[in-house]
């Protein structure tokens, strides 16, 4: 079965998350992936840090699931070989992406203008942390300096604490999405006109665009939206985290009125389904100390399992919440197939996160390949698309197109 973007070709040459989880949405639906790095990138890429079940423990690599269905070289394209090469890929490629800081694909001598003079159609996607325009685009960042400057992390957190990070790099998976997307609006624009285009994106109005109407109230009414813990900023109490008797945590989100009516039979508060002060959505949002009160007490009575099942059965929405351990056990993983076990070229069969894309009835995403080691694919790549010979890419290596 083929992919929706089959005969799509992208030469990626981004680094750590952004970047490769953007192409990584592309690959996973049929497209083909060359995933081009200066040697000193891919050994970084290959470091120990982050990945599931690989065996020796060694081969575990930082994120490397985002390269999954991909093919991978190392360039030198400092070397005039090396960039020669690149050119040759991109003049047959629809799609190149990079997310280095703006101005290097310039200095390199590949920046867009150069790319499009002899690629026309070519897709030319930027993502970095400020965008290419603006006052902030030379400023240097990641996630964290995106998360800071948007002001999601003042709303992340306690009140009586400092704000707080968001668990993993949010704004780098957003862009990447974000970056994905772009991409296929433009292939179809390609399609109508002949003509590519170029893309940039920021992890900046990536977390932006998330910020649930934060910067609406505050530019429209003022309101400086500040940190509730582990209560929803829009739906008060009724949308929260409490603690059980076992001292574990339940997540409730019990804010439209059914709801809420179903719980309060749940926990004994019929009272409260009929009170002026908490019976509809906008009368609760007054009076918050009623309703983290009666929440509180009963989920305290109970255990998580106990207090999520009674909910769960009342159709109220409840979860416990999990550790990672929990929540990989969960058959819901296992009947979604949100795991994919591939062959690694080193560590044998491994075990790496799935595609989300497994719901497209007529193409499916797919799992079919594990993340490339440095340098993989680079003859296969040569052969394939530009016609190279096994003696020339010899004397390309003896030459140093491939190393630094």
């Amino acid at each position: 079965m083929s992919g929706a973007l089959n005969g799509i070709r992208v030469i990626d040459l981004g680094t750590v998350i952004a970047g490769p989880y953007c192409t990584m949405q592309l690959a996973d639906l049929g497209a083909e992936v060359i995933k081009i790095e200066e040697p000193a990138a891919a050994e970084r890429r290959s470091l120990p840090g982050g990945g599931l079940t690989y065996q020796p423990s060694d081969f575990i690599q930082v994120g490397s699931y985002r390269d999954r269905n991909k093919e991978a070289m190392s360039l030198n394209i400092r070397h005039p070989k090396g960039l020669e090469i690149l050119l040759g890929l991109i003049q047959k490629a629809d799609v190149v992406t990079e997310n280095f800081s703006p101005g290097t694909m310039d200095r390199m001598g590949i920046g867009y203008d150069v790319l499009k003079a002899i690629n026309p159609r070519i897709i030319y996607v930027s993502i970095s942390a400020f965008g290419q325009t603006g006052s902030y685009k030379h400023h240097r960042g990641y996630d964290i300096l995106a998360q800071a400057r948007t002001g999601f992390a003042s709303t992340t957190g306690f009140p009586t604490d400092p704000p707080t990070r968001a668990g993993n790099a949010i704004t780098d998976y957003f862009a990447g999405l974000l970056g994905a997307l772009s991409i296929l609006a433009a292939l179809r624009h390609v399609e109508r006109t002949g003509r590519g285009q170029s893309i940039d994106l920021a992890l900046f109005e990536g977390l932006f665009m998330t910020l649930e109407g934060y910067a609406e109230r505050a530019l429209n009414n003022g309101d400086v939206p500040s940190r509730q813990g582990n209560e929803s900023l829009s739906h008060g109490p009724a949308c929260a985290v409490y603690q059980s008797k076992d001292e574990s945590l339940v997540a409730i989100d019990a804010h439209r009125d059914e709801w809420w009516i179903a719980l309060c039979g749940i926990i004994g508060r019929s009272d409260l389904a009929d009170d002026p002060r908490t019976s509809h959505y906008a009368a609760r949002a007054n009076h918050p100390e009623m309703i983290r009160e009666a929440i509180g007490t009963w989920v305290g009575s109970q255990s998580a399992v106990q207090a999520e099942q009674a909910m769960v059965a009342a159709g109220v929405p409840a979860s416990r919440v999990l550790t990672i351990q929990e929540m990989v056990e969960l058959p819901l993983v296992k009947n979604r197939g949100m795991y994919s076990t591939v062959e690694h070229p080193e560590a044998g069969p491994v075990t790496i996160t799935g595609t989300p894309y497994g719901g497209l009835t007529k193409t499916p995403g797919r799992v079919l390949s594990a993340p490339p080691v440095a340098h993989q694919h680079a003859a296969a790549i040569l052969q394939r698309v530009l016609g190279y010979t096994n003696e020339e890419i010899s004397t390309l290596e003896s030459e140093g197109a491939f190393s630094v």
